[in-house]
């Protein structure tokens, strides 16, 4: 729908650089055709993306990362999703990382993520060039005060945080296993909850809400980035793995502080080079390729 009104916008403007999305090639097909600069930045993990690259790319190869893999309930559904996608509307995230010029942006860290950078420059022969976290800056607000206040009551670390994100719904069934989850593990919580087809009014202060020494854990799809609680052989959410794994992040103290300390080391090296350190790079980069039009 917005292929053919984009195409007039460029021609119109003539801009010296387009920067799209993956999942808009035609993005780059226009820019191409004007002898513009397009290049695709990827929101995505990068580990997630060289994964997926591997598995339409070589397929008959072992990814060269194993720590890095999808159980058989979670390939199923995206097996399944690509087969329904009727053959005109097929592209594939190669097709895409293919036609960025020269370079491929990243929400990521090198630190944190330089093996697979390096896994798919050596794929498509261009350099990955990392944004960081882009974490947007929290902004005080007067109607957060009520949980503010109630976060203040409780023990440092002692409250978790419960948010699937805005595009991940729960089922009946799901939320009725992450309530029950809640009851057993007999600890603090925020729970957000959002719903398909309503439109909440204003948004959860989450960068607020994490900032306060009362939270201790952080559930979100993949519940806890540093502690896994187990599905069924399905893939369904059981009530009881979740709630042992809260009880181990927030109620546990060995365990807890472990996380703790491993999240703290994460936080120091994000922090370890500055946003501006970081977005000056990107620019030189930018700008060299505008030059070269």
């Amino acid at each position: 729908m917005a292929a053919p009104k984009f195409s007039e916008i460029l021609q119109a403007l003539n801009p010296d650089l387009v920067i799209y999305d993956y999942n808009q090639p035609w993005a780059a097909d226009f820019a191409s055709s004007l002898n513009i600069p397009a290049v695709v930045f990827i929101i995505y993990s990068v580990a997630t993306v060289s994964w997926i690259v591997h598995l339409f790319e070589n397929m008959e190869e072992k990814f060269p990362f194993p720590e890095i893999y999808l159980r058989e309930y979670e390939m199923l559904p995206i097996m399944k999703n690509i087969d329904e996608i009727p053959d005109h509307e097929k592209f594939t995230l190669s097709d895409t990382l293919r036609q960025s010029r020269d370079i491929i942006l990243v929400k990521a860290y090198r630190d944190f993520e330089g093996k697979y950078m390096d896994y798919l420059s050596n794929i498509f022969s261009k350099k990955i060039v990392p944004l960081g976290s882009l974490v947007q800056q929290s902004i005080d607000q007067d109607d957060n005060e009520e949980i503010k206040q109630w976060l203040d009551q409780k023990e440092k670390s002692s409250t978790i945080f419960v948010s699937f994100g805005s595009e991940y719904f729960l089922s009946k069934e799901e939320i009725h296993e992450v309530d029950k989850s809640l009851d057993l593990s007999k600890v603090n919580f925020i729970w957000v909850i959002r719903r398909k087809r309503n439109v909440m009014e204003g948004r959860d202060p989450q960068a607020k809400i994490l900032q306060q020494p009362s939270i201790g854990g952080f559930a979100v799809e993949y519940i806890g980035a540093a502690m896994e609680a187990g599905r069924d052989k399905d893939g369904n959410l059981q009530s009881e793995e979740i709630a042992k794994a809260i009880r181990k992040v927030v109620a546990s103290e060995e365990s807890g502080e472990a996380v703790r300390k491993k999240v703290k080391k994460l936080s120091e090296m994000m922090n370890a080079k500055g946003d501006e350190e970081i977005m000056d790079g990107v620019a030189q980069e930018l700008v060299a390729l505008c030059r070269k039009k």
